[in-house]
């Protein structure tokens, strides 16, 4: 009696997906998050009390989701490419209750840089404010 070996072989194929699109057009927000007042008083002939650069994140929301965040840097700058829309910029500093910052609307656009300056308030408030 003979014996036969069969040898059996495994192929994998590995293939990759693709769209066939182009990629999202993006465009690019920018901006200063800072907050005001920093003293109650300001005198006439004082140095004023300028605003300070707020500390925390900054999130872009699309229908009530997040679909980006960045960081605020030390100087209270932040800057993220998303894709061209419209989104709800949201700074989250928090649990604390200030700095308050209003949410903003902003518009990107294809290749194009927005600026978008967020005015916080301290909740400083001077005499008979």
């Amino acid at each position: 009696m003979t014996s036969s070996r069969i040898t059996i072989g495994l192929i994998v194929l590995v293939t990759s997906c693709s769209t066939g699109g182009e990629p999202a057009p993006t465009g690019t927000v920018k901006g200063l998050v800072s907050a005001g007042p920093t003293c109650p008083v300001e005198v006439a002939g004082a140095p004023t009390c300028a605003p300070v650069p707020v500390a925390g994140s900054v999130e872009f929301l699309a229908s009530d989701d997040v679909v980006a965040s960045t960081v605020i840097d030390g100087d209270g700058r932040f800057v993220s490419t998303l894709e061209v829309g419209d989104y709800t910029l949201h700074v989250n500093v928090g649990e604390a209750p200030f700095p308050l910052c209003q949410d903003q609307q902003v518009t990107v656009i294809d290749s194009e840089a927005v600026t978008v300056n967020v005015d916080c308030d301290t909740g400083i408030r001077g005499p008979g404010s």
